[in-house]
């Protein structure tokens, strides 16, 4: 449990990033629209309803569709309101991160702070006004970060292994079967796994491979779910071109 002292060090922390995403991002907040596919999809909401949603991205991402249904009844049409859960979802991601490397790394404390700080405003996503469908991505990658975090509490508290197991396996799922953005992020787990590992169990060989074991149920769901975005092609307008890329660099040769 945390003293009373430095939980309220962490809320007040926690707080500041929210600030720092206020002042980032909410200097336009109600004075913009919409922008690029967030047209579409409010039209399609508003003339179909939610329920046309599963017809709509059955072509683009079948799973995410799913997660349009949960959230746009939730703000319909408003500008500001998808802005607002824009800034609020973002915030939750550098939240998140910062949860995990302050688990990572204990004794960094500033410096995770400042990574998370980094994260939240560093300009190399410029596409956070495009509110509709971005803020739901932000809300996926919340969802991914937790994956990674319930697999470091897998590691550390063995009485409760199984459940943190289940909860990281769900997380993982969500965070990457709908909009796919953060697949390449499950490389990353092994080492974050390694790095969750007890000091006493830190001989190389021996950590690795307990860390390998330990990965096992999130590499065969990003082993299924890779089976199953190339079995079910069909179902994307975004085909994996990296085999056919190679033959046709091959023969080009």
């Amino acid at each position: 449990m945390l003293k009373k002292s430095n939980l309220l060090q962490t809320a007040l922390l926690a707080f500041g990033l929210l600030v720092i995403c206020f002042l980032s991002y909410a200097v336009a907040l109600g004075k913009v629209g919409f922008f690029l596919d967030d047209w579409y999809i409010i039209w399609t909401y508003r003339t179909f309803g939610t329920a046309k949603f599963a017809e709509f991205f059955k072509g683009d991402r079948p799973l995410f569709s799913y997660v349009y249904r949960f959230f746009i009844p939730i703000f319909k049409d408003s500008a500001f309101g998808w802005q607002l859960f824009a800034i609020f979802t973002k915030w939750l991601s550098a939240l998140s991160l910062w949860v995990l490397l302050r688990m990572l790394l204990p004794q960094r404390k500033w410096l995770t702070y400042a990574v998370a700080a980094i994260f939240l405003v560093y300009p190399g996503f410029k596409f956070h006004y495009f509110s509709v469908m971005k803020s739901q991505g932000y809300a996926l990658f919340t969802i991914y970060i937790l994956s990674h975090i319930f697999m470091v509490l897998a590691v550390r508290k063995p009485k409760r292994r199984i459940q943190f197991f289940a909860a990281a396996i769900i997380c993982q799922i969500i965070g990457i079967a709908p909009q796919e953005y953060y697949y390449g992020f499950e490389l990353v787990r092994p080492i974050v796994i390694y790095l969750s590992l007890p000091e006493e169990d830190q001989g190389f060989k021996s950590s690795l491979s307990r860390a390998f074991k330990f990965w096992l149920p999130n590499l065969a769901v990003m082993a299924g779910f890779t089976f199953f975005r190339i079995s079910q092609s069909n179902l994307y307008s975004y085909q994996i071109s990296f085999y056919s890329n190679l033959e046709s660099t091959h023969y080009s040769l």
